[in-house]
């Protein structure tokens, strides 16, 4: 159970009777989170139906997270997918265009080596 000033005063005076000391050590030391829940002793099947049950429950709301975090996940992963082949157009686009470049600047230097003219102006000269 969650720790209550009840629950705390119970678990500072120490463990049940009919608990032994080395089980009540243990069952503090692996206790997952000291400072909110305190280890109970469970008397009898409807105590122990009762504790089945809730974990039942708290088992199919985290079930209910996971599969929020799996949609989540995927839509997350299909996006990413979408982006990644965005990113590939466009570095494909971006190459055309370098190559294109380079075309276009070879040509000028060529006409530049052969002496001649580029422009209106060069031409009119």
């Amino acid at each position: 159970p969650h720790l209550n000033p009840t629950n705390i005063a119970a678990g500072i005076e120490g463990r049940p009777p009919h608990v032994t000391p080395q089980a009540w050590s243990q069952s503090l030391a692996t206790n997952p989170d000291p400072l909110t829940l305190l280890p109970i002793c469970l008397v009898g099947a409807n105590a122990l139906q009762t504790r089945i049950a809730s974990q039942q429950e708290q088992a199919l709301v985290l079930k209910s997270y996971l599969e929020k975090l799996r949609e989540a996940v995927g839509q997350l992963q299909q996006s990413t997918r979408g982006s990644e082949v965005m990113v590939g157009e466009i570095q494909e686009e971006g190459s055309r265009g370098r190559r294109r470049l380079l075309t276009v600047m070879k040509k000028v230097e060529v006409l530049r080596c052969l002496n001649l003219p580029l422009t209106q102006g060069e031409m009119e000269l």
